[in-house]
């Protein structure tokens, strides 16, 4: 008989311990042969109450991942010019001693905006 036999029986009468089967036991070695421990009594938890899944407004409004940055944003370009390694590191250090609230790329563009505006002179 198997060892799950009973348990249909258990589940649908929790109160009740059913009685436990004898186990097969070998004749060669009976002190070998454990004593089979009582079967536990199960309780099932209450079914859970329903929950609707969330509405498509709100998924909206959650985005996974990182936010969005320049590289996504169709108002900046991605570019490349050269600049001296003195300067650069003396603009990172500056702008961490401000409090790194922006980057190199903000810097460079504000002073492009002063520069096109006609505010600096070059």
């Amino acid at each position: 008989m198997s060892r799950f036999a009973n348990l249909k029986k258990i589940i649908e009468t929790p109160e009740e311990i059913p009685a436990a089967t004898p186990a097969a036991t070998s004749t060669e070695h009976p002190a070998e042969t454990p004593a089979a421990p009582a079967a536990p009594v199960v309780s099932l938890p209450a079914p859970a109450a329903r929950v609707d899944p969330p509405q498509p407004e709100t998924l909206a409004k959650r985005k996974r991942g990182r936010p969005e940055g320049k590289r996504s944003d169709p108002s900046y370009t991605s570019t490349t010019f050269y600049i001296e390694k003195e300067v650069l590191q003396g603009a990172q250090v500056k702008l961490i001693q401000e409090g790194k609230t922006r980057d190199v790329s903000e810097v460079v563009n504000a002073l492009l905006k002063l520069w096109t505006a006609g505010n600096v002179k070059i």
